[in-house]
C-alpha cells in the first residue's frame, strides 16, 4: 500500500474516534462511557476540544495524503476510490452527528445536512456519468473552497461551544463561516453541472 493510500487509511480510523466523542452529545442520556455528561461543564467542554482537534487532524492529513501523492507520483485506482469516500464519510458524517446535538452555541439544522449530503451524490454521478463518457472531470477552485469552508464550520461550532458559547464575536463568527459555506457548497454543484453540461453535452 503506497504512503498516500496509508494515511487515508490513517484519516478513516481517526474518523471513527471522532465520531465515538461527538456520539456522546446527543441526548437524552449521553450513552457511553461519558454517561451523563452535562452542558456548561468541564467534562463536556473537554469532549468538543477533543473533537474538533480530531476533526483537524483528518483535514490535515487529507491535504497532506492529496500532495504527496501529486510530488511523488503515487496515484493510484484505490487512492482515486478511497480519499473521495473517507472524505465524505468524515465531513458529512460530521455534520450528521453534530445536527443531532441539540446543546451546540451554533445549531446545524437537518436541511443543511441534506444540502451537503445531496451535493456529495450529485457531484458524484456526475463525475461517473462524465467519466464514462471519456472525458476527464476534475475537482475546481470552488469545490476547494467548499471543502475549506465545509471543514472550517465542523471546527469553529466545536470550538466555538467548548470555549467561547457566549461570546458574541465568536457566535457571529461561527454563522458567517456556517452561511458561507452553504453558499459554497450550493455555488459548486451549480457549476460542478455547467461543467458537465459543456464536457459531455448531456441532455437537460
Amino acid at each position: 500500500m503506497s504512503l498516500p493510500n496509508r494515511i487515508t487509511l490513517i484519516r478513516f480510523l481517526l474518523a471513527i474516534v471522532l465520531f465515538f466523542f461527538l456520539s456522546q452529545l446527543e441526548p437524552p442520556n449521553r450513552i457511553g462511557y461519558f454517561e451523563g455528561l452535562q452542558p456548561g461543564t468541564p467534562e463536556f467542554s473537554r469532549i468538543l476540544n477533543i473533537a474538533w482537534i480530531f476533526f483537524f487532524l483528518g483535514a490535515l492529513t487529507d491535504a497532506l495524503d492529496g500532495y504527496l501523492a501529486r510530488k511523488l507520483e503515487l496515484q493510484t485506482d484505490l487512492g482515486r476510490i478511497a480519499d473521495p469516500f473517507v472524505d465524505k464519510i468524515y465531513v458529512c458524517g460530521s455534520f450528521v452527528f453534530l445536527s443531532s446535538a441539540p446543546d451546540l452555541a451554533v445549531h446545524i439544522e437537518a436541511w443543511m445536512v441534506v444540502l451537503v449530503i445531496g451535493r456529495e451524490f450529485l457531484i458524484t454521478g456526475l463525475r461517473g456519468y462524465v467519466e464514462s463518457k471519456g472525458h476527464t472531470f476534475p475537482a475546481g477552485w470552488w469545490g476547494k473552497i467548499k471543502m475549506f469552508l465545509q471543514c472550517s464550520t465542523v471546527v469553529a461550532i466545536l470550538f466555538t461551544t467548548a470555549n467561547f458559547p457566549e461570546s458574541p464575536f465568536c457566535l457571529w463568527t461561527t454563522h458567517i463561516i456556517l452561511w458561507a459555506m452553504l453558499v459554497s457548497t450550493f455555488t459548486s454543484a451549480v457549476l460542478y453541472c455547467r461543467q458537465a453540461h459543456r464536457v459531455s453535452r448531456f441532455s437537460l
